[in-house]
């Protein structure tokens, strides 16, 4: 019987293929000083990319902001912004994804925390 890691049957185990990176940018991507990335890092994701892998920063900010990250480390294609909010496209700023709260919709988990924390003024 063949096992779910030797899927082709010749008792080698084949290693899953990477199909995205995501990275996040501040005190991980981006070095201490806040605003510069190491050169093998850049030289690394450009070939992550050019192999077809797809590398997408996942930030807390607006694409306005992360713009910056984008340019300075090289990537290419997609962005996700605003913690998980927005989906965009780098080339033209086409967003393939935005899921926005409403006032009531995004209170409402602060509602429920407050409530189960009693009177705590």
């Amino acid at each position: 019987a063949r096992m779910a890691s030797d899927p082709v049957g010749d008792g080698r185990q084949q290693r899953p293929s990477c199909r995205l990176v995501a990275l996040d940018g501040n005190g991980t991507l981006i070095k201490d000083d806040g605003v510069s990335v190491s050169e093998y890092t850049r030289e690394v994701l450009g070939r992550v990319q050019d192999l077809g892998i797809l590398v997408v920063l996942v930030s807390g900010r607006s694409l306005e902001k992360a713009r910056s990250t984008l340019e300075l480390v090289g990537l290419r294609q997609y962005v996700i912004t605003e913690n998980g909010v927005r989906a965009t496209r780098i080339q033209d700023g086409h967003a393939l994804f935005e899921l926005w709260l409403e006032g009531p919709e995004a209170a409402e988990p602060l509602r429920r925390g407050r409530a189960g924390l009693g009177d705590v003024g």
